[in-house]
């Protein structure tokens, strides 16, 4: 559900090592519990 770019990026970032998941978050943010 991403839609394509329109134009050439600024930037391209990569790393082979991160996963990235799209979509709805699993929890509200406003039920995270907050950091220290």
């Amino acid at each position: 559900g991403v839609p394509a770019p329109v134009e050439a990026p600024v930037s391209v970032l990569y790393s082979p090592g991160v996963r990235v998941r799209l979509g709805r978050p699993a929890r509200p943010a406003a039920l995270l519990p907050l950091g220290p």
